[in-house]
């Protein structure tokens, strides 16, 4: 499955079918309010649109979430203080993916301090 950006900048590859989406609580993805589906390191790859990333670093800098500094996309994130570590992907980048017939599960309210956002543009600004 490809997804994309809306700009078509920002393009991944998903090499699994999810079978479940996920809505987490947390006090940024519920601002995002975006599904997410979940691949393993090697099931995830970033095909394009690399240097067009901008990288929000949320919680104790182990959840890296990326999105399109073009047009602001959340695109995926990656977690690597789980075991083993993960990409979350945003289901609604994904065209030819129907979510519908998918159950949602929603993960409980949990919360994580904000910690820095890195832009190519404005290097390592802490929020």
């Amino acid at each position: 499955m490809i997804g994309k950006c809306h700009c078509g900048r920002i393009e991944f590859e998903v090499y699994q079918n999810p079978e479940q989406a996920t809505r987490c609580g947390c006090s940024y993805c519920a601002r995002t309010n975006w599904l997410t589906g979940y691949a393993s390191v090697v099931q995830f790859k970033l095909n394009q649109g690399t240097e067009d990333l901008s990288v929000y670093y949320y919680g104790d800098d182990n959840n890296h979430h990326f999105f399109c500094r073009h047009c602001g996309i959340n695109t995926h994130y990656f977690n690597d203080d789980t075991s083993p570590p993960h990409y979350g992907y945003n289901m609604g980048c994904i065209e030819e993916l129907d979510s519908g017939p998918l159950s949602v599960v929603s993960r409980v309210n949990h919360h994580m301090e904000a910690k820095k956002v890195v832009d190519p543009a404005v290097k390592d600004r802490t929020i």
